[in-house]
């Protein structure tokens, strides 16, 4: 995505990723003696171009003891590509007209450094980045009531 500023400048927005890729597959194994219940497993794969920001005027941040962006080059700059793995487990209890799920997400399961921010820090007179939250497992019980039919 692309905006026209005040200036007359066509220039990227901070949207602008170029391109993302969202790649899913589950499966569910039947399971207990009657093969009612079922065990599941699901892979998620995430890949996008970086976040766009805005480049840091390093020697006027560290005259003014602040970061100052080249609002001239607003969004001109990217990141590296975000990439994140997704592995879910668990199991799930069928009855008559509900279910019951535990699992658990191991998102970013392979733990890789995905850039957040990129700020001047004014204390160590240089430009930083931040990492998104890295490895995160995410436990979930659902539970779900099926209507009469």
């Amino acid at each position: 995505s692309r905006y026209e500023g005040s200036d007359g400048v066509e220039r990227p927005t901070a949207f602008n990723n170029q391109y993302v890729v969202n790649a899913l597959a589950g499966l569910e194994l039947p399971a207990g003696k009657s093969k009612q219940n079922a065990w599941i497993f699901d892979v998620k794969l995430a890949l996008a171009g970086g976040i766009r920001y805005t480049p840091i005027d390093l020697v006027a941040s560290q005259a003014a003891g602040a970061q100052v962006d080249d609002a001239r080059r607003a969004f001109d700059l990217q990141t590296r590509p975000y990439f994140r793995p997704d592995v879910k487990l668990g199991y799930r209890f069928n009855y008559r007209r509900w279910s019951q799920e535990f699992s658990v997400t191991l998102q970013n399961v392979a733990g890789i450094d995905n850039v957040l921010t990129l700020n001047y820090n004014p204390r160590a007179g240089r430009l930083v980045e931040r990492s998104q939250l890295g490895f995160f497992p995410v436990f979930q019980y659902t539970l779900r009531f099926q209507g009469r039919e």
